[in-house]
């Protein structure tokens, strides 16, 4: 296995955007045509990744209508694969051809998908492969519909296309990038922005931002939110976009990642009475490490935590793998049955309320002047902090609530359960 080398190679790319701060930075080598090269893909995904607070070094070799066989023998090609150092190599193969009749993809794409992939690896045991799924023309392909006539529609050719880009990637071990199943959901659900140009075969600048948020997820392993929008995509329909990207590649990780591939980190929970149980549902980790909000860790698989003050917390998962890759998801937890009992830290602490007088009163160890008092209603909304004293006015309406007394550092002293009738 090779070791990812740390220092960056600036002269080795013909881009470098973004060099400031950074969350995470990768490296990618764009290998396509005129798909990738119209409104300038690899520079959608690294302006994407930019204001996602991450950069995206790359480089490409895109000339126009050029097919896998082709980038087999090209010179340029060849010499980018194999100065190595990629984080992802994207493979995109001509527009039609994964869409000819299955006999034909397999003589005449197949062995090249194969051929390229084993030079990306040859040259970087760590680097991982991304065919780029691409969509079916609008109205089908009407050159070759005589004599294949699943092409003839924009459906029919989709249907090749997918069929045919997930098995280069089940052959290969390799990931796709389903950037046509986002533009089949976006026609299905929203006919009134074009994804096309007039040719009725190259993406608009809608169709090139559909294809930069899925490979900015490809990339990253995070979900779009809040990011750049390109000049000529209205806000409103860039939100859309977003929302279906998340939905196409985050909903559906096991037809576009393949195991001992990249890693994906996600997880899902439930809560039973004051225990929280993780679920793991990363993909490709061989070690996960969980953050649970409140200081502690976890290296288990699915762990079970117990949150001794109800709040909110921001649970993150980091999932790596034998290459030491990494991708972290984070969700924000709103824990409103804790771990907690009358008296749970100190049983000399009493808290008690008045209605009439609406005031807590407080009695027990004198303690520090600077400790912290704080009122969280059922829901886990934070409804008073101040500083402690034996009487706190506070108007509370019936209801729960759960009362924490904290050092100024937020060590917890107690915790009670207040019922207010």
């Amino acid at each position: 296995m090779s070791i990812r080398r740390i220092t960056l190679l600036i002269l080795f790319f013909t881009q470098a955007i973004y060099t400031g701060q950074a969350n995470t930075i990768k490296r990618v080598l764009f290998i396509g045509n005129s798909y990738t090269d119209v409104n300038n893909l690899p520079l959608l995904v690294s302006q994407i990744a930019h204001s996602m607070g991450d950069s995206l070094y790359f480089d490409s070799n895109v000339p126009g209508g050029m097919n896998l066989y082709g980038h087999s023998i090209n010179s340029i090609t060849l010499s980018k694969i194999a100065q190595g150092n990629w984080d992802y190599v994207v493979l995109q193969a001509q527009s039609q051809e994964p869409s000819f009749p299955p006999s034909q993809v397999a003589n005449g794409v197949l062995p090249y998908a194969r051929k390229l992939d084993s030079l990306v690896h040859a040259a970087d045991s760590c680097a991982q492969t991304i065919f780029y799924m691409t969509w079916g023309r609008k109205n089908g392909d009407a050159f070759n519909c005589a004599a294949y006539p699943p092409v003839c529609t924009y459906a029919g050719m989709q249907s090749r296309l997918r069929s045919s880009y997930l098995l280069m990637a089940q052959q290969n071990n390799a990931s796709v990038a389903p950037v046509g199943i986002v533009w089949r959901e976006l026609i299905q659900q929203n006919p009134t922005f074009d994804l096309y140009q007039s040719d009725e075969s190259h993406p608009s600048i809608y169709g090139s931002y559909a294809a930069a948020c899925v490979f900015y997820s490809s990339f990253f392993h995070t979900k779009v939110k809040n990011i750049y929008v390109p000049a000529g995509v209205a806000t409103a329909e860039a939100l859309i976009i977003q929302q279906q990207s998340n939905k196409s590649v985050f909903d559906s990780l096991s037809n576009w990642y393949s195991p001992g591939d990249i890693p994906f980190s996600y997880f899902t929970y439930s809560q039973h009475g004051d225990t929280l149980q993780f679920t793991n549902t990363s993909m490709n980790a061989t070690s996960v490490n969980w953050d649970f909000g409140d200081g502690t860790n976890s290296n288990l698989l699915n762990p079970e935590h117990v949150y001794s003050v109800i709040g909110v917390y921001p649970v993150k998962l980091t999932a790596t793998n034998m290459c030491q890759d990494t991708a972290s998801y984070t969700d924000t937890i709103v824990v409103t049955t804790a771990g907690m009992h009358d008296e749970t830290k100190n049983d000399n602490w009493q808290i008690s309320y008045n209605s009439l007088l609406q005031e807590i009163a407080i009695t027990g160890e004198s303690g520090n002047h600077h400790n912290k008092l704080k009122i969280f209603d059922e829901s886990g909304k934070l409804v008073l902090q101040t500083i402690i004293s034996t009487y706190v006015k506070v108007a509370l309406s019936k209801g729960v609530y759960f009362v924490g007394i904290y050092t100024s550092t937020n060590q917890t002293l107690a915790t009670h359960k207040l019922v207010v009738y």
